[in-house]
Parts: C-alpha cells; structure tokens; sequence
C-alpha cells in the first residue's frame, strides 16, 4: 500500500480522485489553487480488490481503476497548472479516513460535489461531511460550475460567513489569505434573525486587526437579517469563494449546525469549511 499521507511534512494542497467528472473540476480547482499557493499537489485515490481476494502486496495499487484515476486525474493538472509538482497515492479503506489522513499535512483537501466509486456519490453525505466536521485542516467541495474560471474572474468576491464571533477568528484569518493571494474583495458576512445595534461594532471589531495586517484587502462588512443558510446560498452565486467556520464539539453528542451542511449541498461556488475548536479560534 502506498500511503496516501507519505513521509514529507512540506504543505501540498491533496484532492479526491474518482474518476467522476465531479472529481475532475475539484481535480482542476485544486491543480489551480496549488498553483496560486506555490505548493505541490497530491493525488489521492482510494483503492479496493475484489471480496475474497487475497490482499495484495503493500507496493501494489489494489485496484487497476484507481492507477488509471490517478494517471488521468495528472494529466488533467499538466493542461491547468504545468508547473505544479504533483504526486499521486492510494489508500485502502473508508474514503473519509483515508483522505483525512492524506490532509494530515495539507494545506487543503478538495473534493468534488459527488462522485463514483469509492471516492462515492454521497461526498456531501457520508465522505464530506465527514472530512468537514473532523478531517485535520480546511476541506474544499468544489461546486460544478464549468471549468472554474471563478479564479480569475474579475470582480468575483471571497465571501466568508460569520456565525459565533468567538470561534470566528480562523476562518476570518484563511478568508482573509484568500482575498489577498486572489487580489479579490472580502465580504464579511455576518447573517441574524433580528438585528441588533450593535450587530456591526462586534463585527468591525473581529476584523480590526486583520484588516490593519492586510491593508491590500478591500473589506465589506455586512449585518444581515435572515436565515444564514439562505442567505450565504444566495451569495454564493456571485462569488468565487466562500469561507464558513465550524466548531469541533468536545461532545461527540453535541449538535452540529445546520448552516455549513446545507453550504456543502447547496453552495453555488467553491466552499471551504474551516474548523475551530469549541468556538475558539
């Protein structure tokens, strides 16, 4: 088995190949994101054999499909980002704990909106949700939306979605990385039920020290009254990224909000769910 985390500990960007023509816009997203970053891209397919087989040896690819994903997946990176040093792996057993352990030391993890195989359909049901609650660093489900031009569009926002402001600070502080390496505007969304005067206070206060290191950045702040999935869905047609925060719950009981799972189905661009743990940054 080729292990999908390997043995350096230099940051790469790693996305799920499936062979789908989901996984091939995440493929082409990532191979440019990795560009724009100057890091190196990982490959990773998750590979299986035939029900009573016996497991092959651990130098061998398990599957011939995931070798012919994985041969695709990097010449479809040599047409969006030649220069971007790829890598390719494959990893045996659930396609969440194999990918999670790829993104150990990734700087991102991008899947596609759905799939086949054993990088399977439900990415936003059982393999990305999954990744986006638990998995080690930011996990990206990239949207179908052609060929994802949305990088270089002009004029396309980075959106990030502001909910607990105590646990806000990271996903501001990625959203904030995105807008300056994408020389893009920052919307800074923060969406309530009811507005309250001092709604916009806390936030201009959560932004201040960001925008005092960042001054490139153009920031929009925004208090907006109604229901933050709708609301972020809606925003997330006009925009070439948007940035959600999640908390990591100490309680494995704990509820989990409702607002990142409705993003990661519906969401009309690439979006990104940064984690937090139990609100702090």
């Amino acid at each position: 088995m080729t292990h999908p985390n390997g043995t350096s500990t230099r940051p790469c960007v790693v996305v799920g190949v499936d062979g789908s023509a989901a996984a091939s816009d995440a493929v082409r997203w990532a191979a440019a994101d990795a560009a724009l970053r100057g890091l190196p891209l990982r490959l990773v397919a998750v590979a299986r054999w035939p029900a009573r087989r016996r497991a092959p040896s651990a130098d061998r690819l398990f599957d011939g499909c995931a070798a012919e994903q994985l041969a695709a997946a990097a010449a479809l990176v040599r047409t969006v980002a030649p220069t971007v040093p790829v890598t390719r792996a494959a990893g045996r057993g659930p396609a969440a704990a194999v990918l999670s352990a790829a993104g150990r030391d990734a700087a991102l993890v991008v899947l596609g909106s759905r799939g086949r195989g054993p990088v399977t359909g439900a990415l936003l049901g059982s393999v990305g949700r999954t990744l986006a609650e638990t998995g080690p660093c930011p996990v990206v489900v990239v949207h179908e939306r052609g060929w994802w031009e949305a990088l270089r569009a002009d004029g396309d926002p980075v959106v990030v979605g502001v909910g607990h402001l105590a646990g806000a600070a990271r996903a501001v502080r990625f959203a904030f990385d995105e807008a300056e390496r994408r020389a893009a505007a920052l919307h800074v969304v923060r969406v309530v039920r009811t507005a309250r005067p001092d709604d916009r206070a806390a936030l201009d206060g959560l932004l201040v020290d960001e925008t005092r290191r960042r001054p490139s950045v153009g920031v929009v702040p925004r208090v907006v009254e109604g229901d933050p999935a709708d609301v972020l869905t809606r925003l997330s047609a006009t925009a070439q990224l948007v940035v959600l925060g999640t908390r990591v719950r100490r309680r494995p009981w704990s509820p989990r909000g409702h607002v990142h799972r409705a993003l990661l189905r519906h969401a009309r661009c690439p979006m990104v769910v940064v984690r937090s743990r139990d609100g702090r940054a």
